[in-house]
């Protein structure tokens, strides 16, 4: 799958886990509900402003859970199955609210350094993964869904007709506005904008403003920053940045065309 191709690149950085980071159970036990067993949460000594309840079922082995410094995450995360991983890099610049449902087994949630969220559901089950790159933007309500969760057959063959191992993956600079919804198998390049209440189904490139149901193609050659009124440094920087995306993004697609 593309996402977890991507992991360690540039705006995906992974963690460097060393002894900065501590059991998360050690420092905060009562977000902590485990019924399972081989269970790890792991979470840097510098974080202050973490409030993430996590539960694990009974039937959850050997998860993983990573959390970097500086993470202001909040809400809570579901683990309902085996060999799942979480990592959220941190260095957040503002809150990020979620909630993550886990089902089945050998799951990916990723989601990059700088990234903020006012309302986020990831939902995986079964062998799918989510990778979000730096800098992605939420606004309310917002989710992304990697799995259809139930199956579809055909009715002569009795044959699963719907792909249940599946991705969804954002590269950094993303802003997905409220009430949008990301389907299985899509792909969004850096800079790129989802309107609100859009339903993406497919994938789009870099620098696009995409809305509707299903989503189109609104505007090209577009870009967005935080600021409501961003001064001159702050868009070349932007822009720069961006654009430095933008390559990596279209060197990975040539790759999977050959």
């Amino acid at each position: 799958m593309v996402g977890r191709l991507l992991l360690g690149k540039p705006g995906f950085q992974l963690l460097d886990v060393n002894d900065e980071f501590v059991e998360l159970k050690e420092v905060y036990p009562h977000l902590i509900s485990d019924g399972g067993r081989n269970n790890i949460c792991l979470i840097h000594k510098d974080n202050g402003d973490f409030n993430l309840r996590i539960n694990f079922s009974k039937l959850s082995v050997n998860n993983k859970l990573i959390i970097g410094r500086k993470s202001r995450l909040k809400g809570v995360a579901r683990f309902n199955g085996c060999d799942n991983e979480f990592t959220f890099i941190g260095d957040s610049i503002s809150d990020f609210y979620m909630v993550q449902n886990v089902n089945n087994n050998k799951n990916l949630l990723f989601v990059g350094a700088g990234s903020s969220s006012n309302g986020t559901t990831f939902s995986l089950a079964g062998n799918c993964e989510i990778v979000v790159g730096e800098n992605a933007m939420f606004a309310n309500e917002v989710f992304l869904r990697a799995s259809d969760m139930h199956s579809i057959l055909d009715l002569d063959s009795c044959r699963i007709i719907n792909e249940s191992s599946t991705h969804v993956t954002l590269f950094p600079n993303v802003w997905l506005g409220q009430d949008s919804i990301v389907l299985k198998g899509v792909t969004i390049g850096p800079g790129s904008i989802v309107a609100a209440r859009a339903v993406v189904t497919s994938s789009f490139s870099s620098n696009v403003l995409i809305g509707g149901i299903p989503a189109k193609q609104l505007k090209e050659r577009v870009f967005w920053t935080r600021q409501l009124n961003p001064t001159e440094k702050q868009i070349s920087a932007t822009k720069e940045q961006i654009s430095s995306y933008a390559e990596q993004y279209l060197q990975i697609v040539e790759n999977a065309k050959n």
